[in-house]
């Protein structure tokens, strides 16, 4: 199990990196800005470099706390390879351990852990989402802690507890609450699995004190959480946007059949992508790249069932059950699911819960090696079947491989159907060779021609190779220097801008295409500067890539469509990257910079000021959002001049300049004529105190997303911090969670000694 695992992320330690997807537009920006922070000796907690500003500790996919992050103060990106490599170790000794607990062998449960962390899944969100697949690391290690609540006695519940409030907190901490929901779902199905009703109860009763420890544990995340997500995502998650990257049903074949619809790092040549028709409400192609789990794992999956043991009889119903919702509304589960089921409304995407799903299977296939291993014979025969159906299936891929793909891609243009019908016939003899290999060392053994004691490292071998295989053909490797490479425009935003206290801010659509030519991946996504790339570097995009915007941001931005500039001055955004018109002439109000012909656009500079901070000499009092955005986005405001103010109207006359910018501090002095407002153009989130020659002040909300403090005449020195809400609470709640769990285990550790 550690052999593949390591084979298959060997090229680490050969100065190659991931980089795929999500990985390098959000993960490794945040995890590099997080780096920097570790090394300064901070702890981070606000992230001035995304939007008008983010709760870094608060969006969790950061993981701000998380005792892992130490990995990271290696050299980039070693270290950050290196941080999401280890988790899959994690998550293979973590289903290794769950496996044996709910009865597989130590072969068997090996088998479990390799197929999980090899799974092609979990693969794919190495190299696309790494903040997803760690947080899902520790999912099995819940599910292990959780089944000893069945046997527990005594002080050994103590020790279930501990562990499991550990596990469930290091979900959260490591950035994917969803991964904690999963967790907690789970955990109470398998619980329903064990026992008679005294059992089940004493197991549901374990699993909430764990649960409940576990948000002790992780309260100064989780607190911060909270108030991000009501921040950000006020009202929930919107069902539709929910709904998107969905599997077609038709990809649920990849579970034992590998790349059956092309390459998925090859896009041009990714057929599955039109799977779905274009213009229907599910029009997404693949969240990640991959479902494959072995050839042998579904039917050893199958084996399992045979034990006749409720609980592995309620995880393969689960599996089923998953395998239909992740299909989203392709199946008419998704919404009542969606709906309905406490919690779930939270998280997106219907395709993520193709992990869960491939856990299910790996630890039923770990419990099926030692089934097949009963029944050799039995075994024998149903392989038979299984590569016979193999058979037909490659022979129907090689017969009628072109009718099949018109078929499922709707004729949609852009597929090459011959090249498609070429590579499922392939693929079919692949997965035929692979059958026979499986097939061969339990047929020696029925026939006694191979001792019974080898048939489980064979297997496990062979599905090590298979799976390995695979993933090669699922992880992108670039040069790790590739990685620390700064595009061409982030030196020229620093000689345009100067000496900056403030990080340079730049306006830069995420649904702007820009492409170089070459066709070269990374200068792809880091040559054009698409958000949030370039925040390493220093580089704000004010409208940034993430989930989070609050009301008054997208209030501000819904005022301002069509009108750049002057959202650009408002928002202190001197800067923009825009695609060139057809005419050759910049935009009104923007002047241009510099030209980049190869991409097919140019550096914007908006004419007129873009203040950092000012103050406003006239204010314009509303009541709200609706007020506000009628009052700034009428014809006589002025950017830089003017503010709407959620507070009393003032009038003065004057100036205010930054002294000091920090993600968390921020000084600023003022000189006016008369009280006024001073404007930070950055957002207001609770958190921030101010205080004004030494003295607590308000911070109201200014031209809808901005920070506005009331200011004296005269000279005032103005100083703002940040602090979560309740953090040092928090910080103190899991200190005592810590305390607790440890001092649960060592009690239960005392009591087994003085046992023994």
């Amino acid at each position: 199990m550690v052999a593949a695992i390591a084979v298959v992320v060997a090229p680490i330690l050969t100065g190659q990196s991931l980089w795929h997807r999500d990985l390098v537009l959000l993960t490794f920006p945040l995890k590099r800005v997080l780096r920097e922070r570790l090394l300064a000796g901070q702890l981070g907690l606000w992230n001035p470099l995304m939007g008008l500003g983010r709760p870094l500790l608060g969006m969790v996919q950061p993981a701000a706390l998380y005792p892992l992050d130490v990995l990271m103060l290696l050299p980039v990106p070693l270290g950050l390879n290196l941080f999401l490599a280890a988790h899959l170790f994690i998550l293979a000794f973590g289903a290794r351990a769950w496996a044996r607990r709910i009865g597989a062998s130590d072969d068997g449960a090996a088998l479990s852990g390799l197929v999980i962390a090899l799974s092609g899944y979990v693969v794919a969100m190495l190299d696309g989402n790494g903040a997803y697949m760690v947080g899902a690391a520790w999912v099995p290690w819940a599910l292990a802690f959780a089944a000893d609540a069945r046997d527990a006695t005594g002080w050994a519940r103590a020790s279930v507890i501990a562990r499991l409030g550990l596990a469930l907190a290091a979900t959260v901490i490591a950035g994917d609450p969803q991964a904690t929901h999963l967790s907690l779902g789970l955990c109470a199905l398998q619980a329903l699995g064990r026992g008679d009703r005294r059992a089940i109860g004493r197991s549901l009763a374990l699993l909430a004190a764990g649960a409940a420890l576990a948000g002790l544990i992780a309260a100064a995340q989780l607190v911060p959480a909270l108030e991000a997500a009501r921040l950000g995502r006020p009202g929930g998650v919107d069902p539709d946007d929910a709904a998107h990257f969905a599997l077609h049903p038709a990809r649920l074949l990849e579970l034992a059949w590998a790349r059956p619809f092309g390459e998925p790092l090859d896009f041009a040549h990714w057929w599955h992508r039109a799977l779905d028709r274009p213009g229907e409400e599910i029009a997404y192609p693949s969240l990640f790249g991959s479902l494959y789990l072995g050839l042998a794992t579904p039917l050893l999956a199958l084996a399992a069932l045979t034990r006749r043991r409720r609980e592995l009889r309620l995880l393969g119903l689960c599996a089923v059950v998953l395998a239909v919702i992740a299909v989203g509304r392709h199946a008419p589960l998704w919404d009542p699911f969606f709906r309905w089921v406490p919690g779930v409304g939270l998280f997106r995407y219907p395709e993520k819960y193709v992990f869960p799903l491939s856990l299910c299977l790996a630890a039923l296939a770990g419990c099926g090696l030692d089934a097949a291993l009963a029944a050799p014979r039995r075994a024998a025969l149903v392989g038979a079947g299984a590569v016979a159906l193999l058979g037909l299936g490659a022979l129907a891929a090689a017969r009628s491989g072109a009718p099949i793909v018109a078929w499922l891609s709707h004729g949609a243009s852009g597929v090459d159907v011959t090249a498609a019908a070429a590579q499922l016939a392939r693929q079919g003899r692949v997965a035929l060779a692979l059958g026979v290999a499986c097939l061969a060392p339990v047929a020696l053994v029925a026939a006694g021609w191979l001792a019974p004691s080898r048939l489980p490292r064979l297997l496990v071998a062979i599905v090590a190779v298979d799976l390995a295989l695979a993933a090669f053909h699922l992880l992108d490797w670039v040069p790790g220097p590739r990685l620390r490479e700064r595009s061409p425009i982030v030196d020229d935003l620093r000689a345009e801008a100067g000496q900056t206290i403030a990080p340079i801010r730049l306006y830069r659509s995420p649904e702007t295409l820009l492409t170089l030519p070459g066709g070269d991946p990374i200068a792809q996504t880091r040559g054009p500067l698409v958000p949030d790339v370039g925040m390493e570097d220093g580089v704000n995009h004010v409208e940034a890539y993430d989930y989070f915007h609050t009301d008054g941001e997208s209030a501000l931005w819904a005022a301002f469509s069509g009108r750049l500039p002057t959202l650009m001055r408002i928002t202190a955004t001197r800067f923009a990257l825009l695609p060139d018109r057809g005419d050759g002439d910049p935009p009104p109000g923007l002047a241009r910079v510099m030209s980049y012909p190869g991409l097919g656009a140019s550096l914007m500079e908006v004419e007129g000021d873009a203040p950092r901070v000012y103050l406003a000499q006239h204010t314009i009092p509303v009541g709200g959002l609706a007020d506000g955005a009628r009052a700034i986005a009428a014809p006589g405001f002025r950017p830089g001049v003017d503010a709407v103010v959620e507070g009393e109207a003032r009038e003065t006359d004057g100036a205010c300049a930054l002294d000091r910018f920090s993600p968390e501090a921020v000084d600023l002095h003022c000189d006016a004529a008369a009280p006024g407002w001073a404007i930070l153009a950055d957002a207001p989130a609770p958190g921030w105190r101010a205080r004004v020659d030494g003295r607590e002040a308000p911070i109201a909300v200014a031209n809808l997303a901005l920070r506005a403090i009331p200011v004296p005449a005269g000279r005032s020195t103005v100083e703002l911090r940040y602090r979560p809400p309740y953090f040092a609470a928090a910080l103190l709640a899991s200190g005592l969670g810590l305390a607790l769990a440890a001092a649960l285990e060592a009690m239960a550790r005392r009591r087994r000694a003085m046992a023994s």
